[in-house]
């Protein structure tokens, strides 16, 4: 019986310091949630909230968003977000709304790659779209 025990422990921590970066909990249940993200600089001001539920390995959820200042494109609305979630990656389709999303003024669709780094922190990329293939990473915090 111990030396099962020692050479499931073993295996664990072999398995756990291979790639520390991944989680050993599975990812749905801890997406589920309301997530937050927002930044704050002279004359600019961003943030975006997502309350996220998770069955099996699909993702939905709603949320709002704001950017006000001087080089942001100001506005702000609801936005919905529906994609899938397979151990700690997440791929996540965020759409935009000026207003509200029953009134179906979408303002744009982000394609949105992230990691469950833990039960609290969700770091994702958003791609920039230039020409030379930068992407924005960003850190929500679950609030909840």
């Amino acid at each position: 019986m111990k030396l099962t025990l020692l050479v499931t422990l073993g295996a664990l921590v072999l398995t756990a310091c291979r790639d520390s970066t991944r989680l050993l909990w599975p990812a749905p249940m801890y997406l589920k949630g309301t997530w937050e993200w927002s930044i704050a600089v002279p004359d600019e001001d961003f943030a975006e909230q997502w309350t996220l539920d998770a069955h099996g390995p699909a993702v939905v959820g709603t949320g709002h968003w704001h950017r006000l200042g001087f080089i942001a494109d100001p506005g702000s609305g609801e936005l919905t977000v529906a994609g899938t979630v397979a151990g700690d990656s997440v791929h996540l389709d965020v759409r935009y709304f000026t207003g509200t999303a029953a009134a179906g003024a979408l303002r744009s669709t982000e394609h949105i790659t992230g990691v469950l780094a833990s039960p609290t922190e969700l770091k994702i990329t958003i791609p920039t779209g230039d020409a030379f293939g930068d992407v924005l990473t960003q850190v929500y915090r679950k609030s909840r």
